[in-house]
């Protein structure tokens, strides 16, 4: 049997040895790789997972001229309430201890014409001027297990802020989309969140949104505030009522 070192001359054997050296230190270097990777990057996206969320739903939003109509759902008593015209409603409750109101829709009016002889000719508004969104609340609490909103600012543990409030245009012209900014900002970047292209409002005209928040961390007096046109790309006539606020304190588990 000839000697293995008859059968590798010199030079392969220096150049087995250089590749062997080579490979360890790519290994070596791989393993400090991915330990960093795992140092910087692994807590990053475990600290992301149950992180906060912001959720918007719109309830209504009326055309100028609409009707608003609640029926109550009856047990006993029979309640009825008439048409309300949108541009004078601000809210409307039914308070009979049997009556329980069902979801509010607005359905737009019925158009109204000018006859001119065998031609009809709809109305069109005339505007001028300049719009004015402006921001109201009108509850803050928590999603209850029925899914309506339980009115308090001390927020138990495990459950939605909610937030209702609505934006109505009190100019004098259409707003055109619009944009809005929700947030808790003690809650960090993942309790903000904007909303884009949102639907022009005429004058007169409200829309009412519910706001929701998951995973908020608990303390007290957290701040929430929402911003209309929060990167001031519209013209309006008023901006002093673009920011609402309220606080709320959120109990640990």
């Amino acid at each position: 049997m000839k000697n293995i070192n008859s059968i590798f001359s010199p030079e392969r054997r220096t150049a087995v040895n250089g590749l062997a050296v080579i490979g360890f230190i790519a290994l070596a270097a791989a393993g400090v790789w991915l330990a960093i990777y795992s140092t910087r990057f692994v807590p990053t996206a475990v600290n992301r997972i149950g992180s906060a969320a912001v959720y918007l739903s719109s309830i209504f939003t009326s055309p100028k001229g609409a009707s608003l109509s609640v029926v109550p759902a009856l047990s006993s008593a029979s309640t009825t309430t008439s048409p309300v015209n949108a541009a004078e409603a601000t809210s409307t409750q039914v308070t009979s201890a049997t009556a329980k109101p069902t979801q509010t829709n607005w359905t737009p009016g019925t158009p109204v014409a000018i006859t001119n002889g065998a031609t009809s000719t709809p109305l069109v508004a005339h505007y001028y001027g300049l719009p004015d969104l402006a921001v109201e609340l009108e509850t803050v609490g928590y999603m209850g297990a029925d899914g309506n909103i339980v009115a308090t600012t001390t927020i138990p543990a495990g459950t939605q802020i909610a937030v209702k409030f609505r934006v109505t245009n009190i100019g004098t012209s259409p707003s055109g989309t619009w944009t809005m900014n929700i947030a808790i900002p003690s809650a960090g970047t993942f309790a903000s969140q904007t909303f884009n292209s949102l639907e022009s409002l005429v004058p007169s005209q409200p829309s009412e949104y519910i706001a929701r928040f998951d995973n908020i961390p608990a303390g007290a007096n957290q701040a929430i505030v929402i911003t209309i046109d929060p990167n001031h790309q519209l013209t309006e006539s008023n901006t002093a009522n673009n920011v609402v606020s309220t606080n709320v304190t959120v109990l640990g588990s």
